[in-house]
């Protein structure tokens, strides 16, 4: 049995958790609609045994801009997003805390425009609970912190894009080091503040389906966060919160964590999960690298922690081209 808590792995049984991390322009990056069209026409519609469309699809609408602010969805081999209602529920819950752990994240020093993460090989997982429930878990693609207009330098921006297997996604905003007194629509916790977009209605998937998820992020003058699983793709976009764009956006990290603060994500027997982040660079410069960080703890102490993970090499595939 493993035991995943948000920002950081604490494995109870031996497990391998493989990590990669990947940046560059990817396969058939076009978010030109003729050519994406032209590209779905050429593709073999998956057969009725597999409900997953093609990669490069995936990404490729990943990239096209919203036609407008709100939340839309896309099934393949379309290339038309149509436009579904957004969901404002209340933000009851708290802020997507994070714990004092090591996590693997992809540094790029060109900064990031792009930054999507996926399971590409998943085997051996066929239960998992958070506090006794089952498939009680969340997807997260985090930022690093950074300096936004909405702190007047007192304090930094962090932005997580989230995906709920109970059937949501949103994109969640920290003001972290505010101090008291929040701005108005944000909630105070401690000296931070935090609150949530519009949240996306999306399938909710038993953590047996972790291999066919992917979360994307695109930073700009909208804030958007596309969520994929088998032929579907979810968008939802609004106007930028805190600033994010690649020139403050040069870490991202991706993983499958627990569904709320401090949470539990417990994995039953030995499985092995390889976790991959892909980004592509505003402006390339240099190598991408894995490194050993997290979000919030960068470069945290895990003496004491049972944790074992295994870098594997970027996939040629998924190279910078």
């Amino acid at each position: 049995m493993i035991s995943a808590r948000r920002h950081s792995f604490v494995f109870i049984a031996p497990v391998w958790l493989l990590a990669s991390c990947s940046s560059g322009r990817t396969e058939n990056p076009s978010s030109d609609p003729q050519a994406l069209s032209a590209m779905a026409s050429t593709q073999r519609t998956p057969s009725a045994n597999s409900r997953t469309a093609p990669k490069d699809w995936r990404r490729a609408m990943s990239k096209i801009p919203a036609p407008k602010d709100g939340c839309f969805k896309v099934t393949y081999p379309s290339t038309t997003l149509v436009e579904v209602p957004c969901a404002k529920d209340p933000d009851l819950a708290g802020p997507l805390t994070v714990g004092d752990g090591i996590d693997q994240v992809s540094v790029e020093p060109g900064g990031i425009s792009w930054a999507e993460g996926s399971f590409p090989s998943v085997s051996g997982v066929t239960s998992e609970s958070d506090k006794g429930n089952a498939n009680v878990y969340s997807l997260q693609l985090n930022t690093n912190l950074f300096a936004t207009p909405a702190c007047g330098g007192s304090c930094r921006g962090w932005q997580q894009l989230a995906y709920e297997g109970q059937g949501k996604a949103f994109i969640e905003y920290q003001l972290v080091g505010f101090g008291n007194n929040c701005p108005s629509g944000w909630n105070q916790q401690g000296t931070n503040c935090w609150k949530n977009s519009p949240k996306i209605p999306v399938p909710a998937e038993p953590i047996t389906s972790l291999a066919d998820l992917s979360l994307t992020g695109v930073a700009g003058s909208s804030d958007t966060l596309t969520f994929a699983v088998g032929n579907e793709v979810y968008t939802m976009s609004q106007p930028s919160v805190l600033g994010l764009n690649s020139q403050v956006w040069g870490v991202a990290e991706f993983n499958v964590f627990g569904a709320s603060g401090g949470d539990q994500a417990v994995f039953q027997g030995s499985p092995t999960i390889v976790v991959q982040t892909v980004t592509d660079p505003q402006q390339p410069s240099g190598s991408p690298v894995c490194a050993s960080s997290s979000a919030m703890n960068p470069l945290a102490n895990l003496t004491g922690e049972r944790t074992i993970w295994r870098s594997s090499r970027i996939p040629a595939s998924l190279r910078r081209t």
